[in-house]
């Protein structure tokens, strides 16, 4: 049995489940365990830069959590891939982005693709992804919806999948074959957008979910024992003292102290 952790980003909410397990089940393949965690420190979910940054440490420190549970693989679900680097400096398995994942097969599977964000600052945050990636070159752009993410219901909001498919169709004026629906909050909508893009003769447009097309490409990188290279994500090499982050002890190279 494979077993691959999918971390949320942000912290348990106390009042309103942004993600659980049931959520995923529907993409555990035969021979795979899917578990959930969640990051201990930072915001809720991420909206800006700086919110982004407070939840890179927590997620590291339960990427080492994971490797010490057993997992053979780990699943960011952030379309920020928040924190991807520095979990992958952490820990020996396959760590595995959203966007990572799903950016490179759309420049696979396509000659040009676009994005649907939540909003502008996911769309601007993603484009930093790109860059990172060297992936601009097949991107013709993103088209934001008026949404909150998580807290939008994608579930009840029947005039959603309309917005999504005119959405899309103002990126296929660009040229767009190959669309990322850019953020984990869509997940399982595909086949109702489908459904909208067909019904306006746009069929035969590749239309990605990023949080499954994620978790089984992490089963096909355990399965093939490959992971990220330890030379340019590399452990610390030195023990060096970090003021504060007490929850952090126990990452490879980091020693917390309260004081110098």
């Amino acid at each position: 049995m494979m077993n691959i952790k999918i971390l949320f980003p942000g912290p348990k909410h106390p009042e309103i489940q942004l993600r659980t397990l049931d959520d995923l089940l529907p993409y555990q393949d035969a021979g795979v365990k899917l578990h959930l965690g969640f990051n201990e420190i930072g915001p809720l979910h991420c909206q800006t830069s700086i919110e982004e940054t407070l939840g890179r440490a927590g997620m590291a420190q339960q990427a080492v959590i994971a490797e010490r549970e057993g997992m053979d693989a780990i699943v960011i679900e952030s379309m920020g891939d928040t924190g991807l680097i520095e979990c992958r400096e952490a820990v020996s398995i396959p760590v595995v982005g959203m966007s990572d994942a799903s950016l490179r097969i759309a420049s696979m599977l396509g000659r040009k693709f676009g994005i649907i964000t939540a909003g502008a600052y996911h769309g601007y945050a993603i484009e930093r992804l790109l860059n990172a990636y060297n992936l601009q070159n097949q991107y013709v752009g993103f088209q934001k919806l008026d949404m909150q993410p998580f807290l939008t219901d994608v579930n009840s909001d029947t005039n959603l999948y309309t917005e999504i498919a005119t959405a899309i169709e103002k990126l296929i004026l660009k040229d767009a074959d190959t669309v990322v629906l850019g953020g984990s909050y869509f997940i399982g909508k595909t086949p109702n957008v489908k459904k909208h893009l067909e019904e306006n003769g746009h069929k035969n447009i590749v239309l990605i979910d990023p949080l499954p097309l994620a978790i089984r490409t992490a089963r096909m990188l355990a399965e093939s024992k490959l992971s990220h290279s330890k030379i340019i994500y590399a452990n610390p090499k030195h023990d060096t003292p970090v003021i504060g982050y007490p929850s952090m002890q126990g990452i490879p190279g980091v020693n917390t102290v309260s004081h110098l």
